[in-house]
């Protein structure tokens, strides 16, 4: 027969198994929702870069769009047409150098 002594020893030993299993499945959880945190915040800031690009490339096409409707206008072309144009081709440069290098990542696997 068993005794008392021994039933108790063995409910403690099975709830020690359990709770160690319950803490490494928490363990394991939070690793991998910290993992993904660090995936969700290089894609936001990846965002935000791609829209202050964005943003100035619009204000760069903008600001041509108004210098040639200006030269237009005056029948003559000046130097505000010329560097909005330089204006327009730098932020279009950065926009394709952040596309292309998001792409490269991609291909090579980065997050």
């Amino acid at each position: 027969m068993i005794s008392v002594e021994i039933i108790l020893i063995i409910i403690g030993s099975i709830e020690t198994i359990i709770i160690t299993i319950i803490g490494a499945l928490f363990s394991q959880e939070s690793h991998t929702r910290k993992k993904e945190n660090k995936v969700f915040e290089n894609r936001a800031k990846l965002r935000q870069q791609e829209s202050l690009l964005a943003i100035s490339l619009m204000s760069a096409n903008l600001n041509l769009g108004i210098a040639t409707a200006s030269a237009l206008r005056d029948g003559k072309s000046n130097g505000v047409t010329d560097t909005a144009l330089r204006e327009a081709e730098k932020a279009e440069t950065a926009y394709k150098n952040f596309i292309n290098t998001l792409a490269m990542k991609k291909l090579n696997y980065e997050d």
